[in-house]
C-alpha cells in the first residue's frame, strides 16, 4: 500500500468515525461535558489513535466538542448561547438568500419547490433531513463556499441545543415559512428573502427559548 493509499484510508476511516460520533451527540446519546476517552472510542470503533483524533479535532472545527488538557469534551450550550447563534445565523443566512434570489434559476426553483412537497409529505428523522437538505440545497445555489460553511458549522452547533431542548416539528407553520422564502426566491426579490429567512430562524429560537422557560419553571 503506498503512503496515499494510507493517507486516503486513514481520512475515511477519521469521516466514518466523526459522523457516528456526530450522530450520538446530536441523538443525545452523548450528553454536554461528557468527556470522549481517546482510549474507549479507539477500543469501540476498533480504530488507531491517529484517525480518532483527526475525528475529534473535526468535530471540535464544528464546534461540537472542546479540546484542552483533559482532552475532548462534549460542548455545553446554553439557551443565551442558543440565542447567540442564532443572531448570528440569521445575519449570515439572511444575507445568502438575498445573494440566491438575484441568481436562482428556474430549474432550480422546481428542485426547491420538489424538496419542499416531499418535506409536506414527511414526518420525524426524514423530516428533518429534508428540511436541511432544503435550506443547504438553497444556500448551495449562492456558490459561495466559505459562505456555506460558515452556515453548516454553526447549524450543527445549534442542532445540538435544539436536539437536547426537544423542539417538536413545527410542521404547519415552518411548512408556511419554508413557502414565504421559495415565494420570495420565486419572485427574485432579495430583500423579501432575507427578511423571510430570518424570521424563520427566529421562530425557531423563540420556540426552543419558551420550552427552555417551561422545563426550568416545572423543576
Amino acid at each position: 500500500m503506498t503512503s496515499f493509499e494510507l493517507t486516503a484510508s486513514r481520512v475515511s476511516v477519521a469521516d466514518e468515525i466523526a459522523s457516528l460520533l456526530r450522530q450520538r451527540i446530536m441523538m443525545g446519546e452523548l450528553r454536554p461535558g461528557t468527556l470522549l476517552r481517546q482510549d474507549e472510542l479507539a477500543s469501540q470503533f476498533g480504530a488507531s489513535r491517529t484517525p480518532l483524533r483527526e475525528a475529534l479535532q473535526r468535530l471540535a472545527q464544528d464546534g461540537l466538542v472542546r479540546m484542552d488538557r483533559r482532552g475532548a469534551t462534549v460542548v455545553s450550550i446554553s439557551l443565551d448561547d442558543l440565542v447567540e447563534l442564532y443572531d448570528m445565523r440569521a445575519v449570515l443566512e439572511a444575507m445568502v438568500a438575498r445573494h440566491v434570489a438575484s441568481r436562482i434559476t428556474d430549474s432550480q426553483l422546481d428542485e426547491l419547490s420538489a424538496i419542499l412537497e416531499a418535506l409536506d409529505k414527511s414526518d420525524g428523522e426524514r423530516w428533518i433531513e429534508l428540511n436541511r437538505t432544503f435550506h443547504n440545497r438553497t444556500y448551495e445555489i449562492s456558490g459561495r463556499p466559505q459562505w456555506i460553511e460558515m452556515i453548516r458549522s454553526l447549524g450543527l452547533r445549534a442542532d445540538v441545543y435544539i436536539s437536547l431542548v426537544g423542539v417538536p416539528a413545527r410542521r404547519e407553520s415552518a411548512a408556511l415559512e419554508h413557502q414565504e422564502i421559495l415565494s420570495a426566491l420565486r419572485a427574485r426579490d432579495s430583500e423579501r428573502a432575507g427578511q423571510a429567512v430570518a424570521a424563520h430562524l427566529q421562530t425557531t429560537v423563540l420556540t426552543a427559548s419558551g420550552l427552555a422557560d417551561n422545563a426550568q419553571a416545572h423543576h
